[in-house]
């Protein structure tokens, strides 16, 4: 078991945005990593940083053997692939000239799997692959003895590749073991966990809060009253005087009650409501449904493909 990357202490900002802030990230030789999140998180710079392709503001990174790099579409490919083999398998019939997006791309990962190196670290990898591409590259990173880091929106790939997920957000990381989908569903767990501690959070607050306005109400009729019995012109003096000193005492403990309790919300502390899952919803008429109940259909093994390309638009029916 060696360390291949170790890294402390990283932190980047861009235009006064904080993007990356991590006390500290191990990858070894073993690690089959997805790394996920929004577009914007960092992933991609966090990758760059890791093999010294962009320089580090802050922070130390330690690297130990050597490492290959499959950028994304638009990075500068130099073509020196060793292994003909898997650049047939992968549809390359040509190292020069002009290329298009999924030839370029197997090319870049033709060169990735014929160089011996202890890791690969990959950059939307699917991207403009066919299935039949994707398959190969599937069947050559399962068998693939070194360290995985891979970026990628394509969930079947990387349930197929990776077994451990790290969550890009707020410029640090949570890490889940399993694939995408074992992420997905502790992602799950997490959210009714979060809810449930929420709600009853927002149950206590509340109840608090009521219990603080019927304190002070009190005092306050407590106040009136005495201003009430102030006004009276009795010859009864030291009566009166008693009263008010008996109301007094209790308006005060009213408002030490109200303090009390507001000290309780304050230890409640900040509970944030659980994320809200993202939907996509499709509107269609009346009419529209009485002949097509879905507003997309497919069968899985195309919409498999067709979802990991981002310029596929699904046709509504």
């Amino acid at each position: 078991m060696n360390v291949l990357i170790k890294a402390r202490d990283i932190y980047v900002e861009y235009m006064g945005r904080e993007v990356l802030d991590i006390d500290e990230l191990e990858i070894y030789d073993y690690d089959r990593i997805g790394l996920v999140g929004a577009n914007g998180a960092g992933k991609s710079t966090l990758l760059k940083l890791l093999l010294a392709e962009a320089p580090l503001p802050y922070g130390k990174i330690a690297r130990e053997g050597s490492l290959a790099y499959i950028p994304q579409l638009e990075e500068a490919v130099e073509a020196e692939v060793k292994d003909y083999a898997v650049m047939g398998k992968l549809k390359v019939d040509k190292l020069k000239g002009q290329m298009g997006g999924g030839e370029e791309t197997r090319l870049k990962i033709a060169q990735a799997l014929s160089g011996e190196v202890h890791g690969i670290f990959a950059d939307e990898p699917t991207s403009h692959l066919d299935r039949d591409g994707i398959e190969f590259l599937i069947n050559q990173l399962k068998y693939y003895a070194g360290a995985l880091l891979i970026i990628s929106h394509d969930r079947y790939f990387l349930d197929q590749v990776v077994d451990k997920i790290w969550e890009l957000k707020e410029g640090g990381i949570t890490e889940y073991w399993g694939g995408y989908s074992d992420y997905l569903a502790q992602k799950e767990e997490e959210r009714q966990s979060q809810a449930a501690h929420y709600k009853q959070y927002t149950a206590e607050r509340e109840r608090l809060e009521k219990a603080i306005a019927e304190k002070k109400s009190q005092a306050r009729n407590i106040d009136q009253k005495a201003k009430g019995t102030s006004r009276k012109n009795s010859s009864e003096s030291g009566g009166r005087l008693g009263h008010q000193k008996t109301l007094g005492s209790k308006q005060k403990k009213l408002h030490n009650a109200a303090k009390n309790l507001e000290r309780r919300i304050e230890a409640l502390g900040d509970v944030k409501p659980p994320e809200v899952m993202r939907s996509v919803k499709f509107r269609q008429s009346q009419a529209l449904e009485l002949h097509n109940t879905f507003p997309i259909t497919g069968t899985e093994s195309f919409l498999r493909t067709r979802l990991s390309s981002s310029r596929w638009v699904p046709r509504l029916l």
